[in-house]
């Protein structure tokens, strides 16, 4: 059991707290603060920034201000670039978010702070990528594209790396970020690659995405960056590439014969997956700090098993045709006790046990298929848990218990009626509740890997569930599609919270340290949170158990659940932003408060370097940010009013809030002249601009006419672009938005634009 000397708890929940302050930052720049003029919103952004900065340099909570001064650097921008919609690629906003911050992080030499900025990094390499090809993972970027944002990708991984910690101070999560974030790009645009091929020749994408998967993999085998987690991921991110190859190799090859091509890609997909299991685990047992812990071979069974058997599953369907209904299940029967008999016997190698993973996941989806084929889902469910639980009592695999011991969780969802992804809230909840009342099974040595599997789960079901959280959507797209819990107003939050209370008396009552005012303020706030986000209080719940019980994986997986919760606020559309924002500030503000003691040493003595490194990095922050400023603020002061017809449509961004995404009126020429940057507008008595042809360099325009600029979007399907592509507007406004008709532009005499508002038919402002 841990103590409370033994963690450096003072100096994670002030960084906890700057998180949530910062946070509520962004989410103010993103609300666009109505009725606030410019002055108060700049001037508050970088009042924030040089708190975080000269507060890191200057007080001995370097750590927690240097990430509230990162993230107020990616705030500040945000906000020009929202406020002055100059129309630059999310790509430019992260890439000089990233650039700007690695002064900061090299100051601050802290391990959330470079995990921040690897992932910001890697957000800004996948956001480029998605301009050379379109949408992440709907379109296949060209090879040499690709092979750029693998290098990128591996000079960020290398430079939080174990060779560069002498100067970084990173520690191990900065590469694991670096590398997962690397490793979703790569596996995307390669099955991207193979889904957009014309022919059967091997797409250059995807040799460029496999040979970076297996140049990671060599560099992970050997010293110093070896790390069986990072390992793992990358063969699961390999398997995955192979079988897209093959799948869609075997299924155009075997056109006139799926039910053949679908069987043969399950076995070659659960003998890849064998040998990439195999492979690792030969290497963990040469290492000589090798532990019998193999979570990592057991999370790449888990998630790789389903490649295997989804195509065995719909192959053996597709052979039953007819008799489906009334064999299925008999053919689950004899996959299931044929796996669990092989499983079962002394001796049996590696390879072998990894093969039969799928094969038993695969008998008991169809068991489970069979079984609620005339009937209702849950009673499938039930079949699929009750063989999930009697596999986990007669298998001697302890992390093959824990794999089932996720499946069973899955099963139990379902049959209490919770769908896999959305709506899950409920059922996820009493499940958790259920476990924690099985307190003496899960003691027991036999299920208790079955009790760590279920709650691992849960954990990575609520992540699914939750929907996109901040930054994570910019490299991986939307994930689930967000809790309905959100709308069940008042007992999923109070569930929630009162599980966040239930782990803080867990707290007071092992730990006497910690019944003091300032722990009660850290409860409180958390408590709190928890009543705003649903299931916030379960994971909490979870990382106190794991605490107290020295589980650190199932902390590190707890934490990074919390984090991912935390972040999806930005998505949820029924609390404005402001007051999430505000709320956040007030809680980030209140946790510093908590535990800061002027005297206290969070961390090592400050010292010259990285006192100038977060000083230049806040003089040259301010300096680039307030001479952008200047020059936008000309353009609108000095520009002639024009209007331009357009066609708008109203998503979200990443970062800076709601925005109407533009497409304005543009003739044919334009679309047809390839290097385009200006292009000719002949301007009306009522100042409406009408694009007429392409500028030449150097020429110039006559009277009535004004020159404007020429974006150009490289992603497939976009065309060029007048100025900018999206308008951003104060949140909630989107219905007075809608009957926007024409951009309203300020145009300098040497064609430098702003699109400053939007206006109706009538051309009046909006």
């Amino acid at each position: 059991m841990h103590t409370l000397a033994s963690n450096p708890w003072p100096t994670r929940i002030a960084l906890g707290g700057a998180a949530l302050g910062g946070l509520g930052l962004i989410m103010w720049v993103a609300s666009q603060w109505a009725g606030w003029g410019l002055p108060l919103r700049f001037g508050l952004a970088q009042a924030v920034l040089a708190l975080g900065l000269l507060g890191a340099a200057v007080t001995t909570g370097r750590q927690a201000f240097a990430l509230l001064g990162w993230l107020a650097i990616g705030a500040l921008f945000a906000l020009i670039g929202q406020t002055y919609q100059t129309g630059a690629d999310p790509w430019q906003l992260f890439a000089l978010w990233t650039l700007l911050a690695l002064p900061v992080a090299l100051a601050a030499r802290s391990d959330a702070l470079w995990s921040g900025w690897a992932l910001v990094a890697a957000v800004a390499v996948a956001r480029w990528l998605s301009t050379r090809s379109g949408l992440i993972f709907s379109d296949a970027p060209p090879p040499l594209s690709a092979l750029v944002a693998a290098l990128l990708l591996a000079a960020i991984w290398l430079a939080v790396g174990p060779l560069a910690r002498r100067w970084t101070g990173a520690g191990r999560w900065a590469p694991r970020v670096a590398s997962v974030a690397m490793l979703l790009v790569l596996a995307g645009m390669g099955v991207m690659a193979l889904v957009d091929a014309r022919s059967m020749t091997l797409p250059l994408t995807w040799l460029v995405a496999l040979l970076a998967v297996a140049v990671l993999a060599a560099a992970l085998t050997r010293a110093p960056w070896q790390d069986a987690g990072q390992l793992a991921a990358t063969a699961l991110a390999a398997l995955v590439l192979l079988v897209a190859w093959a799948a869609v190799r075997l299924l155009k090859w075997g056109a006139s014969d799926p039910i053949s091509a679908l069987l043969l890609l399950g076995v070659l997909a659960a003998v890849l997956l064998a040998l990439l299991a195999w492979a690792l685990l030969r290497w963990q047992a040469r290492r000589a700090d090798a532990t019998t812990a193999i979570w990592p071979v057991a999370a790449l069974t888990a998630l790789g098993a389903w490649l295997a058997a989804v195509p065995l599953l719909a192959g053996l369907g597709l052979a039953l045709g007819a008799a489906f209904r009334s064999s299925f299940w008999l053919v689950g029967a004899v996959l299931w006790v044929g796996a669990v008999a092989v499983l079962r016997r002394p001796g049996l190698t590696r390879f072998v046990e990894q093969v039969m993973v799928p094969v038993l996941l695969a008998g008991g989806v169809a068991l489970a298929v069979g079984a609620s084929t005339d009937g209702p889902a849950e009673r499938g469910a039930a079949v699929g848990l009750a063989a999930t639980l009697v596999a986990a009592a007669l298998l001697p695999q302890p992390w093959l218990r824990g794999v089932l011991g996720a499946l069973a969780l899955v099963a139990a969802q379902i049959m209490l009626g919770g769908r896999l992804v959305d709506g899950a809230g409920w059922a996820e909840t009493t499940l958790l509740l259920a476990w924690l009342l099985a307190t003496p099974l899960h003691r027991h040595p036999r299920w208790q890997p079955v009790a760590l599997g279920w709650i691992v789960a849960w954990l990575g079901l609520v992540m699914w569930s939750g929907g996109p959280t901040l930054l994570v959507a910019g490299v991986a797209g939307e994930m689930g599609d967000g809790w309905s819990m959100w709308t069940v107003v008042g007992v999923a939050h109070k569930l929630s919270a009162a599980l966040a209370v239930v782990a803080a008396v867990l707290l007071w009552r092992m730990l006497p340290a910690l019944r003091g005012l300032r722990a009660a303020v850290v409860a409180a706030v958390l408590v709190a949170l928890a009543a705003a986000v649903p299931a916030l209080g379960g994971v909490l719940l979870v990382l106190v158990l794991g605490w107290l019980h020295g589980t650190r994986s199932l902390v590190a997986l707890a934490t990074l659940a919390a984090l991912w919760l935390v972040g999806t606020l930005y998505y949820e559309l029924h609390w404005p932003l402001a007051h999430k924002g505000l709320a956040l500030a007030v809680a980030g503000t209140l946790l510093v408060a908590s535990v800061w003691r002027p005297r206290a040493q969070w961390q090592a003595p400050r010292g010259v370097r990285p006192m100038a490194l977060l000083l230049g990095a806040l003089a040259a922050t301010l300096a680039l940010a307030n001479t952008t400023i200047w020059r936008q603020q000309q353009i609108v002061a000095q520009g002639r009013t024009v209007y331009v017809a357009l066609a708008p449509a109203d998503p979200r961004s990443l970062l800076a809030g709601d925005y109407m995404r533009l497409a304005f009126e543009l003739p044919e020429a334009v679309f047809s002249t390839p290097g385009a940057t200006r292009v000719r507008a002949r301007v009306d008595a009522q100042g409406v601009a009408t694009v007429t042809a392409v500028l030449a360099p150097g020429a110039v325009v006559g009277a009535g006419e004004v020159a404007l600029p020429l974006r150009r979007r490289l992603s497939r399907g976009r065309g060029p672009v007048l100025v900018t592509d999206a308008y951003y507007f104060p949140e909630g406004q989107a219905a007075r938005f809608a009957s926007a008709r024409y951009g309203v532009l300020r145009v300098l005499p040497d064609g430098r634009a702003l699109l400053t508002g939007l206006a109706d038919a009538q051309r009046r402002p909006l």
